[in-house]
């Protein structure tokens, strides 16, 4: 396979990888629900070895002003749905709340991976506002 700067022909970056996915799901096997989202996004993560969503969880708890058990999918569905509760994740859902879900995961991703990426220091910074906000 050719190679193109840093990546290979054919390889996308993470936030590439948010774009396609979130335009054409059909073309990943996605129909477009939080619950195919969150499952996608999961895998990809896993298959960086935790390095893409690195930080994630705690930026969320931190938008979320309290510390919390859940998952970052469950912390989503906490954030914007009223009266939803983290611990039922995707699966109680009704359509207009799948719809919120999903336009949140994108912009609370897009905009963590801009504060990640926006300095050199990012994730250290991410990671210095959680400590100091919920040391105990």
């Amino acid at each position: 396979m050719a190679a193109f700067g840093d990546r290979r022909a054919g390889e996308f970056s993470f936030r590439e990888h948010l774009e396609l996915i979130s335009t054409r799901p059909g073309m990943y096997g996605l129909d477009g629900s939080y619950g195919n989202y969150v499952t996608y996004v999961s895998g990809y993560d896993a298959g960086t070895r935790g390095s893409a969503l690195l930080g994630f969880r705690e930026w969320l708890l931190l938008k979320l002003g309290r510390q919390s058990s859940f998952v970052w999918s469950s912390l989503i569905t906490e954030l914007v749905v009223p009266g939803a509760s983290g611990s039922f994740g995707h699966r109680g859902l009704d359509e207009e709340q799948n719809r919120t879900a999903v336009q949140a995961l994108f912009q609370f991703l897009g905009d963590f991976l801009q504060d990640r990426d926006a300095e050199r220091d990012g994730l250290r910074i991410i990671f210095r506002d959680y400590s100091s906000h919920f040391a105990e």
